[in-house]
């Protein structure tokens, strides 16, 4: 509440915890802004699955 006694709200934006880091880590946040653009203009190629690299025994945080 300000001196007038009006109300004031800042408005804000949450991040989840475990993608917090991509915002303080500007090299990583540049490469994935600049692989949403090429995505998005059909820059991309199919590699096939990368499931063998999946480790299925961990659990989402």
């Amino acid at each position: 509440m300000n001196d007038l006694g009006k109300i004031l709200l800042k408005p804000v934006v949450t991040i989840p915890k475990r993608e917090a880091w991509l915002f303080k880590n500007t090299g990583a946040l540049s490469a994935v802004r600049q692989g949403l653009q090429e995505s998005a203009a059909g820059l991309s190629a199919d590699l096939g699955s990368f499931a063998q690299y999946a480790d299925l025994n961990l659990e989402d945080e």
